[in-house]
């Protein structure tokens, strides 16, 4: 259980350079950790899981929380969100859904062009906080109240940024924080799908010279053909707090941070090839 996201990240990315590699050279080294990947075992499809998105947290009780989105998951509405328990280890491990959100009325709640969905999740110690984030459907020439006009268009899935963070002090069963269409943004377009850095259960294994802080990582652009990733940081207390993040923003002997977007620098790129990102 403990190496789920760890094992979610190392098959999706050696999967995904496997298939890139048969397409193009790659401009950047092939890894020194991961020389390949070998099925030992039949798949195995947990009953009632139809997802396609899945964003990972582990948490203080041991379990693993996951934001799902964009499937019927466990018979809920098509197209939404879900947060579900995982504990155990597999093939003997349990899914239990704990709320689909719908007290948030995420999608009534996004501005005009804007699709709402959620992303990276953080356990920090019995708090557990969730992101919302924007796809920006405003794109000339087309009706994105037809899925073959989404569909049709290059690079699609536009960012939007992030509207905002919610909050839970009661393993997901209740929320606070939660913004709605006219709420100030976040976080801009390039910080627009943000993942937590994920450091051991309720986030306690951070290396001590990275600090108190929590860590985050998103692509920029669009949801799978961006073009580069960056980093950003919070103290692990003030997290909700927007004046409080910073954005790495390059290096020379240390790591440089900002208070503004603006001043950030990728970590990686591959223009046209970043999607949706994950660390552990």
């Amino acid at each position: 259980m403990k190496q789920l996201t760890f094992l979610a990240v190392t098959l999706y990315t050696a999967l995904g350079l496997a298939r890139a590699a048969e397409l193009r050279p790659l401009p950047y080294p092939a890894s020194e950790v991961l020389a390949g990947l070998e099925w030992t075992s039949e798949p195995h499809r947990y009953p009632g899981i139809e997802s396609d998105m899945h964003w990972q947290t582990w948490a203080a009780d041991d379990s693993i929380y996951s934001v799902d989105g964009d499937g019927n998951f466990f018979g809920g509405k098509d197209y939404y969100v879900s947060l579900s328990r995982i504990t155990g280890t597999p093939l003997n491990h349990r899914i239990e859904l704990i709320t689909q959100f719908q007290e948030l009325d995420v999608r009534k709640n996004s501005a005009d062009g804007m699709q709402r969905y959620m992303c990276g999740p953080v356990a920090v110690g019995t708090d557990l906080y969730v992101c919302l984030y924007d796809y920006d459907w405003r794109l000339p020439g087309k009706d994105v109240s037809k899925r073959q006009d989404m569909l049709a268009v290059d690079r699609y899935s536009k960012h939007g940024g992030i509207p905002g963070i919610i909050l839970s002090r009661d393993s997901g069963k209740t929320w606070s924080n939660a913004p709605t269409k006219d709420t100030p943004r976040f976080l801009g377009p390039n910080y627009g799908n943000l993942q937590f850095v994920g450091f051991g259960p309720g986030y306690t294994n951070v290396p001590k010279d990275l600090g108190e802080y929590v860590y985050a990582v998103s692509n920029d652009s669009n949801w799978e053909s961006g073009d580069h990733l960056y980093l950003a940081r919070v103290p692990r207390d003030k997290i909700l707090e927007r004046a409080e993040w910073q954005f790495f923003s390059g290096t020379s002997e240390t790591p440089a941070w900002s208070n503004s977007e603006d001043a950030a620098r990728p970590i990686f790129r591959d223009p046209g090839h970043v999607g949706h990102s994950d660390m552990t």
